[in-house]
């Protein structure tokens, strides 16, 4: 990367391990099972890209939990990419 993205180095797989000793949800489902996603930061742009599943993406309940729940600016962009699809999950299980 050419530095243009801040972004947090975790993952899914390593922040679903830690949340099994507080979320019993994670007790019983893959990690897999939710919709997934991540927030980077474009320092050139001066914008926050949320890049997720097509269904979070495309969905204006979703992506307004989504903006409340991080506190993300207005402005804020969605894009979908096919490393976040996932057929088997629950599209948004949380609405």
């Amino acid at each position: 990367m050419d530095g243009r993205y801040l972004n947090r180095p975790s993952d899914h797989l390593s922040f679903w391990k830690r949340a099994k000793h507080w979320l019993p949800e994670a007790q019983t489902r893959d990690h897999f099972f939710y919709p997934r996603g991540r927030v980077m930061r474009d320092v050139k742009e001066n914008v926050f890209i949320v890049v997720t599943t097509s269904a979070i993406a495309d969905n204006p309940r979703a992506k307004a939990v989504i903006i409340g729940d991080f506190s993300l600016p207005d402005g804020t962009k969605f894009e979908s990419h096919s490393h976040y699809e996932n057929f088997t999950a629950d599209p948004w299980p949380v609405i």
